[in-house]
């Protein structure tokens, strides 16, 4: 008597695929149209990968009964495998249709969207598989990806450390909460995690690239190459993507230009090379061709890059955001009598868009002997982010400013102002350069009114290429990787600091790139002025400073002030029509 379809699929799970496989066939020389039996057959010989057989076992099995969700969700699995992409996700969409938490389903268009790139979407899919399944480590590690890519790094740590908890000796999981930490500027606990993950397997890719990259921020060039070395000369001759990223990296900087491209090369030629490790290497690429003034080859390399990354930026969204923040400060929250609780604060803020100085800024500030230079820090954006759970209105930000009383505003301000302090620590003043803060502006105000900001302006045109160029990698601005996104978050921005600028009673001081790089000492003086801080020399020699600076401009502010970066748009004038168009239409300032 042949096995039942129940009995094959039991067998399946116990023996194995070959164990099931004659079974299987001697079941359906009985049955030919029970579609059960072809759904079994289809998965013993994918598990045995005949996937071009299993294919044909799942359309059977789906033309005899089209109403089964398991079967579209495993025969999109078998096509996912035969990298027909768009085909397996269109099973997947109807598995699910059929059955909102389909396992198979939710982990296979979660891993198409993550190897896509579109790390926000695996993200909504993965929350449902934790749900579903919250011992799997796997959920919780991919649920850790994708959060990080998408630039939620506590929630992306926060699954990482429960991927440890169900795995504490996994080497990917230790990466990938060392990534986030890293990301965060915890640096001495990345170090120890990446140390932890190369413990555990002495060859892993991603640990060993990460510690060279660590290296190399700090200035040693020759023992980062000296890590990825063993590698790059494999047994196999195929060099892990992330190894081969970070050897490029290094190449480039030691002026070995031609094997930093065939480094690149490679990445791009490895079918295991990821979504984001590809954008990464079109822009490595781009940057060399730029400093060899190949241009239009060095753009359209940019462009590759950045359509993997697009399509994350939402103009409307961005509109109503800013435009939330105009009408709750226009509603009178500045006048509440705790907005004036601490007259005095520790913090200066540097803000403006990316790439429009704030790095080289923070840079001349953190060599006075009365500055702490601190980086891009979270500590304003997580506040307005929580401020919701603070009021019984439990309102998000920025609506739930009108329900906070006068004793929560001092306390929100004590604290954030000690939290800078400690930070700051003997010197007295520290910087924080998170250039998003523009936003929270009206924010700080409320909270602590006695700070100071740095508006970093710089041409709009430069700006915006810069941008466009850089390739920010993990959790980098979403309207970066398009050039309309930067032309209309740009004015969206200008529009936002005009606002400000019209309303806070706030000390702001606008620094012009421009003038800073060709009247450094002058516009230094002004700086320190805006600051109450007394002339020191060493501000001019900011690339002397050998403070870690962990942002895009790190090798930037380790050079003496340089005036090539002006006008540099001029080099892809020819490509940028469209772009001046929509700056000049927005308002460039």
């Amino acid at each position: 008597m042949p096995y039942s379809a129940k009995k094959l699929s039991e067998l399946l799970a116990k023996d194995g695929a070959e164990a099931a496989l004659g079974h299987c066939l001697d079941a359906l020389a009985q049955s030919p149209a029970e579609a059960a039996l072809h759904h079994v057959h289809g998965r013993a010989l994918n598990n045995l990968d005949r996937l071009p057989e299993a294919l044909d076992a799942l359309n059977r099995a789906i033309g005899i009964e089209s109403g089964n969700p398991q079967m579209f969700a495993h025969r999109g699995h078998i096509l996912f495998r035969l990298q027909q992409t768009d085909e397996a996700v269109e099973d997947f969409h109807s598995a699910l249709a059929l059955e909102p938490f389909q396992l198979v389903a939710l982990g296979g268009l979660a891993s198409i969207w993550l190897a896509a790139g579109q790390a926000a979407k695996a993200a909504t899919l993965l929350v449902r598989l934790t749900a579903c399944e919250p011992d799997n480590r796997k959920h919780w590690l991919n649920l850790g990806l994708a959060r990080h890519e998408s630039g939620l790094l506590h929630e992306a740590e926060e699954a990482f450390r429960n991927a440890l908890e169900l795995l504490p000796g996994d080497p990917d999981v230790c990466c990938g909460l060392a990534s986030v930490l890293q990301s965060q500027g915890r640096l001495d606990e990345a170090s120890e995690w990446f140390a932890r993950a190369l413990q555990l397997q002495p060859d892993h890719p991603q640990a060993t690239a990460a510690i060279a990259g660590i290296h190399e921020m700090q200035g040693k060039t020759g023992e980062a190459m000296a890590i990825l070395r063993p590698l790059l000369a494999g047994k196999t001759g195929e060099v892990a993507p992330a190894v081969g990223l970070a050897a490029a990296q290094l190449l480039q900087k030691s002026g070995d230009t031609r094997e930093a491209i065939a480094q690149l090369e490679a990445v791009l030629s490895n079918e295991g090379t990821g979504a984001l490790q590809r954008s990464t290497a079109h822009f490595s690429l781009s940057a060399i061709l730029d400093s060899e003034g190949e241009y239009d080859k060095a753009f359209a390399e940019a462009e590759k890059g950045n359509r993997i990354r697009s399509g994350q930026y939402s103009e409307k969204r961005q509109e109503r955001c800013f435009a939330r923040s105009r009408k709750v400060f226009d509603g009178g929250v500045l006048q509440h009598p705790g907005s004036v609780a601490m007259q005095d604060s520790p913090v200066i803020f540097i803000v403006g868009m990316p790439r429009s100085g704030t790095s080289l800024v923070e840079q001349i500030l953190a060599s006075h002997s009365n500055v702490h230079g601190a980086g891009e820090l979270d500590l304003v954006g997580r506040l307005a982010a929580g401020l919701g759970q603070t009021v019984d209105a439990q309102l998000a930000y920025p609506d739930c400013l009108e329900q906070l009383d006068t004793g929560q505003i001092k306390a929100l301000s004590a604290d954030l102002s000690g939290r800078y302090a400690a930070l700051a620590g003997t010197a007295g003043l520290v910087t924080d350069k998170m250039w998003q803060n523009f936003e929270y502006l009206g924010l700080i105000q409320l909270i602590l009114p006695a700070a100071r900001v740095i508006h970093c302006r710089r041409d709009p045109r430069d700006t915006g290429l810069s941008c466009f160029l850089q390739g920010f990698g993990v959790a980098g601005p979403p309207f970066s990787y398009s050039l309309p996104g930067i032309a209309h978050y740009y004015a969206q921005y200008l529009a936002l600091m005009n606002y400000w600028q019209r309303t806070l009673a706030l000390p702001i001081l606008d620094l012009q790139y421009e003038e800073l790089v060709t009247g450094p000492e002058a516009q230094i003086r002004r700086l320190l002025e805006f600051l109450g801080l007394e002339w020191e020399p060493a501000c001019l020699e900011f690339h002397r400073n050998r403070r870690l600076v962990r942002t895009a401009s790190s090798d930037q502010v380790r050079q003496p002030m340089y005036r090539s970066s002006v006008g540099r748009y001029r080099n892809y004038s020819a490509h940028l029509g469209e772009f001046f168009a929509a700056l000049q239409a927005g308002g460039d300032g």
